[in-house]
């Protein structure tokens, strides 16, 4: 009997060693074969273990992965018949900046920059979470959440009403 193939990717880095492992969990019925790709090169990895009940574990070691890599996608393939295509589950590498030090003379300066991507702030506003609008009545309190994903940090959040500035607060209350 065949079962399709689920499975999805885990990735856990070791900085100390430069190296990167990355996991594929799957379930399959029979035990699926896997393959490991880094753009189209094709990667060993070990075979699976079984973790019973129809699901595998395949482990790719990564080592000695530089700055290079990023941006990498690694890709991972699984099927247990020809005659469906195999399930692809993929992960992208991304890594923080590169710390940069100065030195002067004999002398090191302790400043550290971090370079940071900057994105434009992404704003969305909502009814509050635990409120119903099909229930809310004229003179009924109401709240109202923003959220804000934003790099760097967002430093001032203002809230307006008709065009005219309420606070600048992240909490506020309008009677």
């Amino acid at each position: 009997m065949l079962s399709n193939v689920t499975g999805h990717i885990d990735a856990i880095c070791s900085q100390r060693r430069n190296q990167m492992f990355l996991t594929f969990k799957l379930s399959g019925r029979p035990e699926p074969i896997v393959t490991w790709m880094n753009g189209t090169q094709q990667l060993e990895s070990g075979n699976g273990v079984s973790m019973g009940r129809h699901v595998t574990v395949n482990r790719l070691e990564v080592p000695h992965i530089t700055r290079s890599a990023l941006n990498n996608t690694y890709r991972c393939q699984a099927s247990n018949t020809k005659l469906v295509p195999p399930v692809e589950r993929s992960i992208r590498i991304d890594m923080l900046p590169r710390i940069i030090a100065f030195f002067i003379s004999k002398e090191a300066i302790e400043a550290v920059i971090r370079t940071m991507p900057s994105h434009p702030p992404q704003v969305t506003l909502s009814l509050g979470s635990t409120l119903k609008p099909d229930d809310i009545k004229e003179g009924d309190d109401v709240y109202f959440e923003c959220h804000i994903k934003a790099n760097p940090k967002e430093h001032r959040i203002t809230w307006s009403h008709n065009t005219s500035v309420c606070l600048s607060e992240r909490i506020i209350d309008i009677k």
